[in-house]
């Protein structure tokens, strides 16, 4: 399976796709981050997607016809068979609309707690499932930019910075105050952290 075949949807046609499923899902990774911005500033490879875990097998059946593959171990990818709960460490899902064709876009399973997400990663950081995402002025439903920067601070890869530096002017003051908070916990040292208390010197 050529795992560099991808011909990702863009995320109004994801949204046509979901929108009358009743589902719980938000777009994710540098699309979530330039719908925010609200400027197309860079290209994207592929289409994430996170949905609470305990929603699998719903937004499985939902899309009944496309072709779902779990990256179990991860760096592979087997069939996710039907009616089957994938639980964790697997949380990495590659979907395709027809076996022949490229991937269309990834889900990825965030966990909760009594109506709260949980950072994988350090699960002292949460925030209440209301308030995990928003809505774009089109309609989509996006995972919260802060939220997002905070997965994408590990990597350190070119285009997650890129991501950061982009997005850092339009968050508020809020959104700066969490992000730096939970990279504080998370990432002690990150050198977005000084680029946020950058924002709040006065002059």
């Amino acid at each position: 399976m050529d795992l560099e075949n991808w011909k990702p949807y863009q995320p109004g046609q994801l949204h046509a796709l979901l929108e009358d499923e009743q589902l719980w899902y938000w777009i994710a990774g540098g699309y979530a981050l330039e719908l925010f911005v609200g400027v197309h500033y860079r290209e994207h490879a592929d289409l994430d997607v996170v949905i609470p875990r305990a929603e699998q097998l719903r937004f499985r059946h939902a899309l009944e016809g496309f072709e779902f593959y779990a990256a179990d171990p991860p760096g592979t990818l087997r069939p996710w068979r039907v009616r089957e709960f994938l639980p964790k460490p697997i949380d990495d899902i590659w979907v395709k609309a027809h076996p022949d064709e490229a991937f269309v876009f990834q889900i990825m399973f965030i966990d909760t707690a009594a109506e709260r997400w949980v950072f994988k990663r350090d699960p002292s950081i949460t925030c209440l499932m209301s308030e995990f995402g928003l809505r774009t002025p089109e309609g989509y439903p996006i995972i919260r930019p802060e939220i997002q920067l905070l997965y994408k601070a590990k990597t350190g890869r070119e285009k997650d910075q890129h991501d950061f530096r982009v997005c850092l002017p339009c968050l508020n003051r809020a959104q700066k105050y969490w992000l730096k908070e939970a990279l504080e916990r998370a990432h002690p040292g990150h050198n977005w952290i000084k680029e946020i208390d950058e924002c709040f010197r006065p002059g």
